[in-house]
Parts: C-alpha cells; structure tokens; sequence
C-alpha cells in the first residue's frame, strides 16, 4: 500500500472502533498519516481527549459522522471545522435517537430470532458512547448466533424492520453544522449503501436531489471505491462546485480497512486532489 498522508474519516471506540485515540494517534505516525480527523457516530466524546494528547507533527482536525435521513433515504454527515460546544445539541439528539435505534434492536432480537441477551451485556453495550450495529453483532456471534461480525450484521441485524426513523432530517443537521463556527457538511461514501452496495450513477443521483441544497462536499475518495467510482465522483463535485473529502472509514478490527486507505486497490492519492483541505488547514 503506497500511504497516503491524510485520513478525515475515522471511528474511534468512543463509537464502533476499537482504539482509542492515543492508538489512533500512534497509528498515525506509525502510518505516516499526518493529518487526521476522528470522525465517530453522532457523539463528540473522544474530541476532549484526542486535544489532551501529544499532536506534534499530526493536523488533528474534529470531526463527528452524523446519521441523517431525507426522502426516504439515508445518509451519513461528515462535520468538520465547527466549534464543539455549538454542534453538541444536534449530535446529542442524534446520539438519543441511535440509542434508541439499539434498544428496539434488543427486543427485536428476543422476539423475533430468540436471542436473549443478559442484563449486564446490555448494559455493559449501553454504556458506550455511541453504541452500533458492530457492537451489538459483536454479542452476537458471542452468543454463538452468528459465526462472525459480518454474517451476525448482514443476516440479523439488517433485517431489522422498522418505521420508526432514527435519524435525523438532513436539513436540520447540516443547518446546525453551518451554525457551528464554520462548519461543512459532507456526504460520506456517497455511493455506497446498505449492505456495502455499490450504487449506480442513477441511484446516486436520485439521493443527491434530496441533498444538493444541504452539503458543502463528497467524500470522493473512500476505501470501498475503485478508479472508476472516485474518478466519477470527484468530476461530479468539481461541476457542481462541491469540495472533495477523503476517507478511510477504519474501525480498527471492526473493519477490513486499513488506516489511511483512500481507494481500494490502495494506491495513493495526490493531497492536492483533497481540495476540502484548502478549507480546513
């Protein structure tokens, strides 16, 4: 893998990942990653630490990932540039609604698939930050129900129904975004979905209808797209004056990602093509 020298799409395991920031940190360097973001699910706690720590020689940019919904889509909201203590409203709701989300979970599982999960695992999961889908699928296949993370997230847990929304409507997150400081609104892994689908230029373009108005950038570069698809999404946001993000999405050993991936066949990316930088350093 040739190392790419920025990485704005990142979980620590104050939401699904599972290193804390002082190991994302070390992992930075070890990397060679010097400008980094921690950008987990609709909760800021690890923000207050990773500014606690050594960060010399690293460009530590806060970031959070926030769940939003808008035509009956979802997305995923990248945040940057914002002050904390004016975005925090916005993800502590949307932090309630997540939290809820894996509430309903539970009981899905013990009526519908007979998995009952103990008292003290439940509460040992609700007292994380920002608990997931990886999280619960962890207990999972610890109950024996699942033989790992991803068959226990795939085969169970996405077939969770529901008409409940869990997310918050797009406009209210993105306006809360643009009222915190400076802060921009991009669209993570804008053309992958459910189940790590890959969508098509016209399914991306039918959930881009429902936020043109909202965001500042695409993540274009991302560790699940190929040549074809980050060429075709960095194209599209230059014509339609979008600033361009990259990201790995890693999680540590929740996910097969590397640090500091930005394609999939992981070869580097020139850090002039991240044109968001311009805005953020």
């Amino acid at each position: 893998m040739l190392h790419n020298k920025v990485d704005l799409h990142m979980h620590s395991d104050y939401s699904d990942g599972t290193c804390g920031p002082k190991e994302i940190l070390d992992k930075a360097r070890e990397m060679g990653v010097s400008i980094i973001a921690i950008t987990d699910h609709d909760t800021l706690s690890a923000l207050p630490e990773m500014s606690k720590l050594d960060l010399t020689g690293i460009n530590f940019i806060p970031g959070v990932e926030i769940s939003c919904e808008s035509g009956g889509y979802s997305y995923h909201i990248l945040a940057y540039n914002f002050a904390i203590d004016k975005l925090q409203e916005i993800v502590s709701k949307g932090n309630r609604l997540g939290r809820q989300k894996i509430v309903d979970m539970i009981e899905y599982l013990a009526s519908e698939w007979k998995i009952y999960l103990s008292d003290e695992d439940i509460k040992e999961l609700m007292k994380k930050k920002s608990p997931r889908k990886p999280d619960l699928g962890k207990l999972l296949v610890s109950y024996g129900a699942a033989p790992d993370l991803e068959t226990a997230i795939h085969n169970i847990l996405n077939n969770f129904p529901s008409d409940k929304t869990y997310k918050l409507n797009i406009k209210e997150a993105t306006e809360a975004i643009h009222n915190a400081g400076n802060g921009i609104a991009v669209w993570a892994h804008p053309l992958r979905g459910k189940g790590n689908v890959i969508f098509s230029e016209n399914e991306f373009l039918q959930r881009y209808e429902y936020v043109k108005n909202d965001i500042d950038g695409l993540e274009a570069f991302y560790s699940m797209f190929g040549k074809k698809e980050y060429e075709y999404l960095e194209m599209f946001a230059k014509n339609h004056n979008l600033l361009i993000s990259a990201g790995s999405d890693f999680h540590g050993a929740h996910k097969m990602v590397e640090f500091g991936q930005l394609n999939k066949e992981k070869e580097a990316i020139d850090i002039s093509r991240i044109t968001i930088l311009d805005n953020l350093l």
